[in-house]
């Protein structure tokens, strides 16, 4: 169910924009409907999703340690 819904949103979309030959704007509405499509997946199936500061925690403290010791 939630593929079709996302092949109609295309399927609206995107023949429009072609025939209009806006290149920039398909590429930029398929990437946009890639993303959406794999949040979608990921929330239907209640996987793990990482929290994104985990991320920059691991990059933060290490740098900011770093700069302390050259203070």
């Amino acid at each position: 169910m939630l593929l079709l819904v996302f092949l109609a949103m295309a399927g609206l979309e995107v023949p429009a924009l072609w025939r209009q030959q806006k290149w920039g704007e398909v590429v930029a509405f398929t990437v946009i409907w890639v993303l959406a499509l794999a949040v979608s997946v990921i929330q239907l199936y209640h996987l793990p999703v990482p929290r994104p500061t985990t991320y920059f925690e691991r990059f933060s403290v290490p740098v900011t340690t770093w700069i302390e010791k050259l203070l």
